[in-house]
């Protein structure tokens, strides 16, 4: 009997949205069920919302720390936008997720419906669940779906960890934070807001109407926005998909802050409903609870937004999976930056107690106003029947070989539900060997030893192959570890961001086997060292590069260098040659 599809992704998680557009390229009959379609991407699950705001807390640590380079704010007017400490303008969380909404949709355009269904793609939204007999197949808005394959990408939720009392409390986690605290996505414009005379922010000035809401209502004496009145020429108006209608002109930056200046609205035409222009604002005090690489990245972003931060860990240091001067590294700059870092600290209960939440971190009470979990995730799969087709599953995770077929060798797996870290490229790369297996013949194997991982706090953090501990179980003796610090760089000290140093662990005749780095830029400058281990590329060969006068990349030449250096100083036989040669040429010399 003939089935319907070469293959049914199962998840509109960025894995299986890849899964689907390589296979169609392949030509292959792809089908993708999405339970909620866009709801499962790392867009509308908060992650972009935690890159904007991280580095938007990047440019305002840029500007605290400006004073370091002889620059000081100059400030007109102190009342206009809100100050901090550091005479800066704070910074105004609407227009940032404004931005940050703006981005999500560009992203999301490139994987939109209408383009998977151009690329040959069936995009079928609903909830669905395997089913065995008489067939294996998948049922989906009462449809019953058959294929030769099958790949779960249905990706996971936040995994609440069992703590006293915090049921009866409020918590946030990294995929909902910036969806209740901001409200993004819910903002809601009713009626007409009109805005006239000048509205200035930073170097355009808007004149005329600013409207938000149903394009459809025209006041009166008034064109619609596709009609231009007699005898009057638009001046650089900008399309606007919203029905938003300006006039932009361009205005040179302003010596201090960027200004705001709105005249008075007009009494001839009022406005029919006055919407709400109260700024969002986080909670004042925060403890964020968890040993995951996403702990210290939010922390560290709370913090640098204006919070009081405190992090708690259980293990006894933060990134415990890490290398350790890495680690200690990162550690150090929380620490600096005001963060409380607690670590051989497992929460055991927390309270609310007169409006305020208490959280008991081994021996210590912590008084905040919120509370933020990144204790792990667990996946969502629990509605899909997975007993019924023979799949083995735990709360980590499916049960999985390394070619990512799980008990049921025609349905595999990918993302954090097949093992691994939570990472949308890691993701990527095991929806390539399962479609490769699933397409063709089950003879790929996953092998994590060239996959990069990341933690994006500052300084970054990049790794790749083994770590110093791990090489030295599997090599002994045959490891050297070379360092090159961030300080040495030309191209950091002009920065400012000489923190940091790169880690290459290598065998003495120059294979890498691992790589970290610490720094500005670590997770751009982990791709070399990355293709260099994929491609069994020795340390010698990056000696013979030269890299760009200054750069930060000018590092992995002189940590061949150096390890050029390291084989010559431990070869006592190359040297006592050396020495003997270059006698014999001074004494031939007249």
């Amino acid at each position: 009997m003939t089935v319907d599809y070469d293959l049914i992704i199962i998840g509109g998680t960025p894995a299986g949205v890849y899964a689907a557009v390589t296979a169609a390229g392949l030509n292959a009959r792809v089908a993708l069920v999405d339970p909620q379609q866009g709801q499962n991407s790392w867009l509308a699950q908060g992650t972009i919302y935690t890159r904007v705001l991280s580095e938007m807390g990047r440019k305002l640590e840029q500007m605290r720390d400006a004073a370091q380079l002889g620059i000081h704010p100059q400030i007109d007017d102190l009342t206009e936008p809100v100050m901090s400490q550091t005479g800066f303008p704070s910074l105004p969380l609407t227009e940032v997720m404004e931005w940050a909404n703006l981005v999500v949709a560009n992203c999301s355009e490139q994987n939109s419906s209408a383009i998977l269904a151009t690329l040959g793609i069936d995009l079928i939204t609903g909830e669905g669940e395997f089913c065995r007999l008489p067939h294996l197949g998948f049922v989906v808005n009462n449809r019953r779906l058959r294929s030769r394959a099958y790949l779960i990408a249905t990706g996971s939720r936040p995994a609440i960890p069992d703590i006293k009392g915090l049921q009866t409390i409020d918590y946030f986690t990294p995929k909902d934070i910036w969806h209740k605290v901001l409200k993004v996505g819910r903002l809601k414009v009713e009626g007409e807001l009109k805005v006239e005379g000048e509205l200035k922010v930073g170097r355009f000035k808007v004149e005329g109407e600013l409207k938000v809401g149903n394009e459809n209502q025209q006041p009166k004496n008034q064109q619609p926005d596709n009609q231009q009145p007699e005898n009057q020429q638009p001046e650089n108006q900008q399309p606007d998909h919203l029905g938003q209608k300006a006039t932009l002109r361009e205005q040179p930056w302003p010596k201090g802050h960027a200004t705001r200046t709105t005249s008075q609205p007009s009494t001839s035409q009022p406005s029919t409903s006055q919407p709400s222009t109260s700024q969002p604002s986080l909670p004042k005090t925060w403890v964020v609870i968890g040993d995951e690489p996403i702990a210290p990245e939010l922390a560290q972003t709370l913090a640098r937004l204006g919070c009081e931060v405190t992090l708690v860990v259980s293990t006894t240091r933060i990134l415990f999976q890490e290398d350790l001067e890495a680690s200690r590294l990162i550690q150090a700059q929380l620490e600096a930056e005001g963060i409380r870092v607690l670590t051989d600290s497992p929460v055991d209960q927390v309270r609310e107690i007169d409006g305020k939440t208490w959280v008991q971190a081994g021996n210590k009470a912590i008084e905040a106003d919120a509370i933020l979990l990144a204790t792990g995730e667990q996946p969502n799969v629990e509605s899909l029947n997975l007993e019924g087709v023979g799949i083995k599953y735990t709360q980590q995770g499916l049960q999985v070989n390394k070619k990512l077929q799980t008990t049921n060798p025609r349905i595999y797996s990918c993302g954090k539900m097949a093992g691994g870290y939570p990472c949308a490229h890691i993701a990527q790369y095991q929806a390539s060997i399962a479609l490769k297996n699933a397409l063709f013949f089950p003879c790929f194997k996953v092998d994590y030893h060239g996959i990069p991982w990341t933690i994006l706090t500052e300084p970054q953090l990049a790794r790749v192959g083994l770590t110093e501990v791990e090489a030295r179980k599997r090599y002994g003796k045959n490891v050297w570890v070379i360092r090159e610090y961030f300080k040495e760089l030309d191209q950091a000290q002009l920065l400012g961001q000489t923190t940091g140093y790169m880690k290459l662990v290598v065998q003495r005749n120059g294979t890498i086997l691992g790589a970290t780095i610490v720094g500005s830029h670590a997770t751009e400058l982990i791709g070399e060292i990355t293709l260099a281990i994929q491609q069994k590329i020795k340390l010698g060969m990056l000696a013979n590069l030269y890299y760009p006068y200054p750069t930060l990349s000018e590092i992995f030449k002189k940590t061949a260098i150096q390890w050029q250096h390291q084989r010559i100083s431990r070869n006592q036989t190359l040297k006592n040659f050396l020495e003997g040669f270059f006698n014999l040429r001074r004494s031939w010399s007249k």
